[in-house]
């Protein structure tokens, strides 16, 4: 899986693609939940869950359950 989250917009997403057995990436989900920036997104090591962190200004958390 890789996920990226928006850096510079109001109301930011964070897109998961995976990949499938033809190894061509495909949308997976889309996260919404920020208000501002994202500054990071990290898989846990089972990749069950994605943490994103906002900037300064947004000052989120988000631990997201991706099943």
């Amino acid at each position: 899986m890789i996920a990226v989250g928006e850096g510079t917009t109001k109301q930011p997403e964070i897109t998961v693609w995976k990949f499938n057995e033809e190894e061509e990436a495909e949308i997976y989900c889309v996260l919404k939940g920020h208000k501002l920036c994202i500054d990071a997104v990290m898989f846990s090591p089972n990749q069950k869950y994605l943490i994103s962190v906002g900037d300064e200004h947004d000052k989120g958390l988000i631990v997201w359950d991706l099943e």
